[in-house]
């Protein structure tokens, strides 16, 4: 979980970032451009906050679920299996940032 925060905490940064030199280059044109961009990096910002939430939930609920069930293997693979797609998501989120960040980087040169 403290993983998950770090990652997130940085990913936001760069959603920042990313979100204040799109509304640069929209201002120095004087024209708005990024509507689905914006939109998107928005998306992508509350999904994050979203994934950490259920992330949290997760790991409130496993140690009292696997307290009061028999099944604790299969339950602790259902958890650990729904916390490694909440970090696939991450990471997929990050990917596409740093995609945009280089289409940034060459329409910017």
């Amino acid at each position: 979980l403290s993983f998950l925060g770090i990652i997130i905490t940085a990913t936001m940064a760069s959603l920042f970032v990313l979100y204040y030199e799109f509304s640069s280059i929209e201002r120095s044109l004087n024209k708005s451009i990024f509507g689905r961009t914006y939109r998107s990096l928005k998306l992508s910002a509350y999904s994050l906050v979203l994934v950490l939430f259920v992330s949290i939930v997760l790991s409130t609920l496993k140690p009292i679920i696997l307290g009061i069930t028999v099944h604790t293997e299969l339950i602790s693979s259902v958890f650990n299996s729904l916390a490694l797609i909440c970090l696939l998501f991450n990471i997929l989120v990050i990917l596409d940032l740093i995609g945009a960040s280089f289409i940034l980087y060459d329409k910017t040169k």
